[in-house]
């Protein structure tokens, strides 16, 4: 799917039509595609994507992951509703509730979550980079 704005429309035209769609919210989006909210208490720019699409149709927002189970017997997968990303009165009321989610999930299994991109890469102006 594009991902300029007639991607974002197709977005909607799918969410409108009652479809299913799955975004990874925790991708550092760079300075222009993104606001910063906490992660870890660490601001992190926050992509703005599900929640401008959640505040403009009112869908609800799930957030999913994957467990893997030992001894290579397959996965669990866990749903969590998110009901403060349509239910905030800002953008960054609004990101802030997803990476409070996704905070929950890596909390439940820190393990199993993927470190390997610099989730805190983009940096505020007035904050110092972080070393990875």
């Amino acid at each position: 799917m594009a991902t300029d704005a007639s991607g974002v429309r197709a977005l909607l035209t799918s969410l409108r039509q009652g479809e299913v769609l799955g975004i990874l919210p925790d991708q550092d989006p760079g300075k222009e595609g993104g606001v910063f909210a906490p992660f870890f208490g660490i601001a992190a720019s926050t992509m703005t994507l599900v929640s401008r699409l959640a505040l403009k149709t009112g869908v609800p927002v799930f957030l999913t992951w994957a467990e893997r189970l030992p001894h290579g017997r397959g996965f669990m997968l866990h749903l969590r509703v998110l009901p403060d990303v349509t239910a905030s009165t800002s953008m960054e009321e609004s990101v802030t509730a997803i990476n409070r989610g996704v905070e929950a999930a890596v909390r439940s299994l820190p393990t199993q979550y993927l470190w390997a991109y610099k989730r805190f890469k983009t940096r505020p102006p007035e904050e110092p980079t972080l070393l990875y």
